[in-house]
């Protein structure tokens, strides 16, 4: 059984299992038998990749960043300072995230950033939304000038947040990295997806993880 990873498919395929041992004596094992999402498994991939500090040490822990992921889904964008102490240990990506944050935080900015930006607002990043951080990097590298001027004109919150002509050349290559990702969550996706294709797409992304990493 292909689906999602909802954990209400999980004890639908315990369900199946027990139902075909005792109504039909046939074993299926459910963990077997179960595959999860290609999105979701390439989505794991990156976050490994991203949410680890050049130490290899993780920096969010689970409970951490879900209470923090269901909170921007709500729409509340505060960012605590510890929160936003963290997101900073990514280095540039945490600090975009930080800025980004922070200018959604009130009408008042969001209106200020949107004059800068001919309306336009930047996609905020989420460890649970596939391929957000890759939308966040296309607008935010489009307007690097205007976030520039923002922080700048909000250099008393923003400073420790500020990001530097070095800082921008990495968020170009961390989007570079993150494109064959995306491609290859869009391709995966739907009913038309099959396994060959699956398993050619992740022999791909392998490849390209060690082609990145050299």
């Amino acid at each position: 059984m292909v689906g999602d990873n909802s954990s209400t498919n999980n004890t639908l395929c315990r369900e199946i299992q027990d139902h075909l041992s005792l109504t039909e004596d046939l074993e299926w094992e459910a963990e077997e038998w179960r595959t999860r999402c290609i999105g979701h498994i390439i989505n794991l991939a990156v976050q490994a990749f991203l949410f680890r500090n050049d130490k290899d040490i993780e920096i969010f822990d689970k409970d951490t960043l879900k209470s923090y992921n269901e909170m921007e889904i709500r729409g509340e964008t505060f960012l605590s300072e510890t929160i936003a102490t963290k997101f900073r240990l990514l280095g540039p990506l945490g600090k975009l995230h930080n800025i980004i944050t922070y200018s959604r935080s009130t009408a008042a900015l969001q209106l200020g950033f949107k004059e800068l930006t001919n309306g336009r607002l930047v996609p905020l990043n989420n460890r649970t939304r596939w391929n957000s951080w890759h939308a966040c990097l296309l607008m935010a590298l489009l307007f690097q000038g205007a976030i520039d001027t923002f922080t700048k004109a909000h250099f008393g919150k923003l400073e420790k947040d500020y990001i530097t002509p070095q800082e921008w050349e990495r968020l170009h290559k961390i989007k570079e990295f993150l494109q064959p990702f995306e491609r290859a969550t869009l391709e995966t996706q739907g009913h038309k997806a099959t396994i060959d294709s699956v398993l050619h797409t992740m022999d791909i992304l392998l490849k390209w993880f060690k082609i990145s990493l050299v």
